[in-house]
């Protein structure tokens, strides 16, 4: 029997099997990172799935009845005119007197309803041909559940909840009513058992309704005048990356400083419809007043009196409908919405008359200043069976007084009954070593009514650079904020129901020394109308133990409390509430060759926090 071979031996430096158990330890890595991988993505998947049945649930918004802030199915439109971006509805809860179905949840069908024209919200250009204009998808919330299981719902706070009359169906607006309230929408405002809801500042940023933007300003040859405007004012156009900026700066504010400051001895006066008188200077205030004026379209109405009537001149009434009519009882000349070129060039052929040309100039002149109304963009065309002239404005802006040591800011809002003026003054250091912040209120020439309605000193920061300001008359009180922040208590005021509404120019900027200010916009409130007029408009309508009266901040075309079968909202049915957009979309073009097709990407400039 032969002995067994030896065992192999392995020489120093020969090559032997050791890569082999690398290749298997790499493999057995790889094998580790699948399964980790798998593990976590499962783990994900529970965490979500737990999220959504305990935590937060998803739902798109359909309709349009929280537009602009909030926006259903809608469609995205650049004014040709003054290039401003917004959105136009597709789809609506119904308008007051015409039907319409309840929607806003999630699993709504898409929009049925033709959507053809626009008109812009920023300029009042009319009839914007949208009909090739993409539709987009409504904007999708994340919802916070069961967040009033801990706590009661609060005034002013949106929520989402199941209709009792339809459970399988979600929508979202916001509460207005609390339990056991009388609730009434009257002159455009909440009122809970007899008492004005006014909101707080955070509220009124989340409703507050743009009114015009300067730096999206309509063409020169398209408008007829600049809507803010005044001597001693320098408009120029500035470039923050993509977007477009205004800056309106004194003359002072790029001049070499001067030996002696101008005298701070006036404040600038209100002025709602001379606007001969808007440019003047006080005191050594520059004036930069708003008026509304509108290039086209428009449903106000204007008329002009001829007194003694024209000679050689009779009217005959138009076989086709027009938007202007002749009074020969009164001798009165009248238009809806800015009489055009063509009307006008067909009124001055009627009569050979100077005073009836005369006439009709005056006429096409004074339409284009319109009172602002509750007009949205994202709705159809305004109807003026159902639009309101508003009163409630709020303005903003920033501005640079660091270049003058003696420099002032004025802020001047009118609701038609009262008015009030805030001042930034740095001059007055005698009592305050960084300037005075006050509030006034002025009588019906400009002149302040006694001493100021709140005095507080000036932040250091305007010494430093620009400085944000906020000024708003919602809901009957006068408001402040310097750099987001309240420096003093609301100033509340009252104010007849009957009391006339402001005219075209209800803010004013002044200026004295060096000043430029930029960031500059006119906002409105949210005009509860009334609606369908079955709950809480006629007459106040009583809430049980439990139960919510709720509201769409596009109230022309929301149907909520006001004129559901009934008007209360149970607790017990609330899902939760919005805290966040999460997923806002915008269209886009996919091309490939020579075809090309619409597709829905996301648009995370518009991702935010519901307020």
């Amino acid at each position: 029997m032969s002995a067994p071979p030896p065992p192999p031996t392995t020489r120093v430096g020969a090559p032997g099997p050791g890569p082999k158990p690398a290749v298997r330890r790499q493999r057995s890595g790889w094998a580790l990172t699948a399964r980790t991988a798998g593990d976590a993505l499962a783990l994900l998947a529970v965490a979500v799935m737990v999220a959504h049945a305990f935590l937060v649930e998803g739902y798109v918004i359909s309709s349009g009845s929280m537009a602009p802030g909030l926006f259903g199915y809608h469609k995205r439109v650049v004014c040709p005119s003054c290039a401003h971006s917004f959105a136009r509805g597709i789809n609506f809860d119904g308008v007051a007197g015409l039907p319409g179905r309840m929607t806003a949840g999630e699993g709504d069908e898409a929009p049925t309803r033709p959507v053809t024209f626009a008109h812009c919200p920023n300029c009042g250009q009319p009839e914007i041909d949208v009909t090739a204009a993409p539709d987009t998808q409504g904007d999708q919330l994340l919802v916070l559940k069961h967040a009033f299981a801990w706590r009661d719902p609060r005034r002013w706070e949106v929520v989402v909840f199941r209709h009792p009359e339809d459970a399988r169906q979600a929508y979202v607006k916001r509460v207005v009513g609390l339990p056991g309230e009388a609730v009434r929408v009257s002159g455009g405002d909440v009122w809970a058992d007899g008492e004005l809801c006014r909101k707080p500042l955070v509220t009124q940023r989340a409703v507050r309704i743009p009114v015009y933007d300067p730096a999206f300003a309509p063409r020169p040859d398209e408008a007829p005048e600049p809507r803010w405007s005044g001597d001693g004012w320098v408009r120029e156009e500035l470039r923050d990356g993509d977007a477009p900026t205004v800056r309106f700066a004194t003359a002072e504010f790029d001049a070499p400083p001067a030996a002696d400051a101008p005298a701070a001895d006036d404040v600038p006066a209100a002025d709602d419809a001379a606007p001969a008188d808007e440019g003047e200077s006080r005191g050594g205030w520059r004036r930069l007043t708003y008026r509304h004026v509108l290039a086209a379209g428009g449903t106000h109405e204007t008329a002009v009196t001829i007194d003694p009537p024209p000679r050689r001149f009779t009217w005959d009434e138009p076989r086709l409908p027009v938007a202007y009519d002749f009074d020969p009882i009164t001798n009165t000349l009248s238009c809806r919405g800015v009489l055009s070129g063509a009307d006008a060039c067909r009124l001055r052929r009627l009569s050979r008359d100077p005073r009836w040309r005369d006439a009709v100039q005056e006429l096409a002149d004074r339409s284009q200043f319109a009172p602002i109304t509750d007009d949205y963009g994202y709705n159809h065309a305004p109807d003026p069976r159902f639009e309101a002239r508003v009163r409630d404005f709020a303005a903003s802006l920033s501005a640079d007084l660091s270049r003058d040591a003696d420099a002032a800011l004025a802020l001047q809002l009118t609701d038609g009954h009262r008015t009030f003026l805030l001042v930034a003054d740095r001059a007055d250091r005698e009592r305050r070593p960084t300037g005075t912040l006050s509030l006034f209120e002025l009588d019906a020439v400009g002149h302040p009514i006694g001493a100021a309605l709140r005095s507080v000193a000036l932040p250091a920061a305007v010494a430093a650079g620009p400085v944000s300001f906020e000024f708003s008359l919602f809901d009957r009180q006068a408001v402040a904020a310097v750099d987001g922040v309240q420096p003093f208590a609301p100033v509340l005021f009252e104010r007849p129901e009957d009391a006339p509404p402001p005219g075209a120019s209800p803010a004013l900027v002044g200026g004295r020394g060096a000043v430029a200010v930029t960031e500059l916009m006119l906002y409105r409130d949210v005009h509860y109308t009334r609606g369908r007029a079955v709950h809480g408009v006629e007459e106040d309508y009583r809430l049980g133990e439990g139960e919510l009266f709720v509201l769409g901040d596009n109230s022309p075309v929301s149907l909520d409390s006001r004129g559901w079968s009934d008007g209360a909202v149970p607790e017990r049915l609330l899902v939760g509430k919005p805290f966040i957009v999460h997923l806002p979309s915008k269209p886009g073009t996919l091309s490939w060759g020579d075809s090309s097709t619409t597709v829905r990407i996301p648009d995370p400039a518009r991702i935010r926090y519901v307020r």
